[in-house]
């Protein structure tokens, strides 16, 4: 009599190989929310450490930064709280009540062309405080006498003013 040899038939593989594909792509799924959550607490934890950093330059030097090299507010805030220009150089013309660096900024975080400091998605971050080069008044703020700072978030869009839903904002 022949030995008849137990094997999966070709039905049942496929069928198995199918079940860890669907669990794989779950896997994926909750994977990229998780990097998602992390990028929106990073930026969170980021936008603190400037709030922070600000408020200490402001005690220390009496008002907002402000630099007379022009750019955008936010390459003000990097280059007066880090006491560096682009190129790493000591800055020149600090107040004398500069007691900084305040934050310490990472060069690859910068914008190579602007200086401006970047959130996780790779778009600067909004910086407007009262007496900045823009021209801020109190009635633009909403965090009135301080600063408002945010990130357009994973969307990175900016729709004329009006706030999105994945905007991160200290106010």
């Amino acid at each position: 009599m022949l030995k008849q040899e137990r094997a999966f038939t070709l039905v049942e593989l496929i069928t198995v190989i199918a079940i860890i594909v669907i669990l794989l792509g779950f896997l994926v799924g909750a994977s990229s929310s998780a990097r998602k959550r992390a990028r929106v607490n990073q930026a969170k934890a980021e936008i603190a450490a400037l709030e922070t950093a600000l408020n200490a330059y402001r005690a220390d030097a009496g008002a907002f930064p402000v630099d007379s090299a022009g750019g955008s507010v936010n390459t003000d805030v990097v280059r007066q709280l880090s006491g560096i220009d682009l190129s790493g150089a000591k800055l020149n013309g600090l107040s004398n009540d500069w007691n900084g660096p305040y934050m310490e900024f990472d060069k690859n975080r910068l914008d190579a062309s602007s200086g401006e400091f970047l959130d996780p998605w790779k778009n600067p971050y909004r910086v407007r405080g009262i007496g900045d080069d823009a021209g801020t008044t109190e009635a633009n703020l909403h965090n009135k006498y301080t600063f408002d700072i945010w990130s357009y978030g994973p969307d990175g869009i900016n729709q004329d003013g009006a706030d999105t839903s994945d905007d991160i904002p200290n106010f």
